[in-house]
Formats: C-alpha cells, structure tokens, sequence
C-alpha cells in the first residue's frame, strides 16, 4: 500500500511538471509554475541538489539488482560458476562501474574556469561551425573552438559533448576517457549477466529452487536485458558519433549544415568562406555568415551552391574510430 501511495505521489507530480508550462494561466498550474517548475527547472541556480537525483536513481536501481543477485539468486547459481567467475570476474565487473562513474563525476573537463594551459589552442577555428574572436555572451571570454557554454556547470567546456545527467558532468576534454569507460563497464556487466542467466535458467537440471528463486531470477534477467538493449543503442550512437570525429554538440551544427545544403541554401564564395542563401523576392538573395554572431548582410556575386555533405571537410575528423577516439580521450 506504501508502495502505491508513493508511486501515485511520483506520477501526479510528474503530471504537473509537465502540465504546468501549458497551462500556467490557470489557478493550481500557475502556482506550481511559479513556484515549483521555474525554479527546479528553469533556474539552474536554485536547489542544485536536484541534479544528483539521476545519479541517486542510477545508484537505487544498481543497488536494488545487487542486492537481489546477492540475496535470492547467487546461492541458486553459484554451482554453476567457476571459482574465477565468483572471486574475480563478478565482483570486478561490479566494482568497475562504480569506479568508472565517480571517476566520470569527480573529474571535470577543461573549461573556462580551470583548464591546462594551452588546452583552449588545441583545435584550430573551421570558419564554418567555429569562429575565432567570439566572446561568450555568458562567461565573457573567449570561445575556443569545439567549447559550449553549460548553463548547469555555468562555464565553457573545451571539446564539449554534453551535460550528462547520469553523472552530473559536462563530458569534454579530460574526462571523456572515464565516460567511455563507464559506459562500456556497465554494457560489459549487463551483457555478461544476462548472457550468463539465460544459459543458467537453460540448464534448470542442474540447479534447485523455489518458486521465489526462479522469480528473483527471471526479475534479474529482464532488467539486465532490458538494460543492455538500451545501453547498447544509446553506446552505438556514442561511438558513431566518435566514428565521424564529432561531438554530440558538433552532430547538431552540422544536421543544420546538412539541412541548409539539402534545400540549395548553402553557398560557398572563391575564398572557401560559407553563407546562407535567403531569398529576397523573385530572383534576388541575401547571404549570411554561417557564423550566429555575424548578423551582416554580405554582397555575393560569385559563389558556389555546395549540393553534397561530401563536399566539406571536417577538419577534426582524424580519418578512422581508432585516431578519434585518441583524440578525444588524450
């Protein structure tokens, strides 16, 4: 009963935090805009404690599938293991990501607030997503290339992905080797445990149970499945990601890239500089930077419409996964 009361509380403020933008100019809404959404959501500065809620959640259910490995199937199924399996790999498949996601929390990336020096030279401007000589409207200093602004670590991250909420981090230089590395932990113990279940729950003559054993088992193989599938996707885009020498915040500049190109909008002049072609009424065009900063009408006459992705180089794609993925974790 306790358990449905708060999942009932759980689910009704959901609700109302996704309710509330809409219809803030109704009584109950309104107050709860005002006085729950704005500042838990809106207002980075208030209650900060609300970004290790994901991590405690992470925590919780890691815990929970511990607890029921340990307390209800591992005398069940530990006939079936080998010694190594049971002193060594178990317990250091656990252990890794755990320490791989501290790790990923502790150590922050370079930014505009504390970084190695000459980490802001690294990568030179490509004069098509990044443009030297631009001040963060936020941090007012300069943006090197590759670095976002993260309004939750309130500061410009060098070679910014994004913030992860699993680890309440900005993943960018310096610490992308611990995120890849808590990411692969935990698809390499959820994989190997559900694996193992399936091919123990396969072989039920060798083992004996309760019903309440063969239930904590079934319960553990779904979550670990479930989780694997989900994690294997979510790493699957990660490392394309790494594949093509782009970051999740480069994939989103360049999808607009992409987007300018497929409807002809995208033109390029002599000197390799690109603009955005607007059309101005019949056949006459306006052209703008590609750059957000530069609100300048230019004067084009002679340019190029780029008709393919493949015709721009991505200056920071290494050529393969292996030389990316160096790059991003050295």
């Amino acid at each position: 009963m306790l358990l449905f009361l708060v999942f009932i509380l759980v689910v009704s403020q959901v609700v109302l935090l996704l309710l509330s933008p809409q219809f803030r100019d109704k009584f109950i809404f309104r107050w709860y805009y005002d006085e729950v959404y704005k500042p838990m959501i809106l207002d980075n500065s208030r209650y900060r404690i609300k970004f290790y809620v994901v991590p405690v959640f992470y925590l919780s259910v890691y815990s929970y599938m511990v607890y029921i490995f340990y307390s209800r199937t591992f005398a069940i199924i530990s006939p079936m293991l080998t010694s190594i399996e049971t002193y060594v790999v178990i317990p250091l498949m656990l252990i890794l990501p755990l320490f791989f996601g501290s790790m990923s929390m502790i150590i922050k990336p370079d930014s505009s607030n504390a970084h190695q020096i000459g980490s802001e030279k690294r990568y030179p401007y490509d004069n098509l997503l990044y443009f030297p000589q631009h001040e963060c409207r936020t941090c007012k200093q300069v943006k090197p290339a590759r670095s976002k602004h993260c309004t939750v670590c309130n500061s410009c991250i060098y070679l910014a992905d994004h913030h992860c909420v699993w680890i309440n981090n900005c993943v960018g230089m310096g610490n992308y080797m611990y995120f890849y590395s808590f990411l692969c932990s935990n698809l390499l113990l959820l994989s190997y445990s559900f694996i193992r279940l399936i091919f123990i729950q396969f072989n039920k003559s060798a083992y004996n149970t309760t019903p309440t054993g063969e239930k904590s088992l079934l319960i553990l193989s779904i979550l670990c499945g479930s989780f694997t599938v989900i994690l294997a996707v979510y790493c699957y885009f990660v490392f394309e990601l790494v594949n093509s020498g782009m970051t999740t915040n480069e994939k989103d500049k360049w999808q607009m890239v992409h987007d300018y190109i497929n409807t002809g909008d995208l033109v390029r002049d002599p000197e390799g500089k690109y603009f955005i072609k607007y059309q101005n009424g019949g056949n006459n065009y306006e052209f703008y930077s590609t750059d957000s900063y530069d609100g300048t009408q230019y004067t084009i006459v002679d340019y190029f419409t780029v008709k393919s992705p493949a015709e721009i180089t991505n200056i920071y794609d290494k050529g393969n996964f292996i030389n990316n993925l160096r790059e991003f974790i050295g």
